[in-house]
């Protein structure tokens, strides 16, 4: 199954097409999502590559 992105604004929108009405999720619970997201994204932009050999 494909989920399509979350989007500001639209989130309950998005997860009820695909999951159905009970799997709605709200604008907190996406914001931290998100939050978590934007974390992990920095930590692996920022990681250690010096060790790294590309051919």
């Amino acid at each position: 199954m494909i989920v399509p992105p979350l989007r500001w604004g639209n989130s309950v929108i998005v997860s009820t097409e695909v999951f159905g009405k009970e799997a709605a999720i709200s604008r907190t619970t996406v914001s931290r999502i998100c939050q978590r997201l934007r974390s992990e994204f920095e930590d692996w932009r920022r990681r250690d590559l010096s060790g790294t050999r590309i051919d």
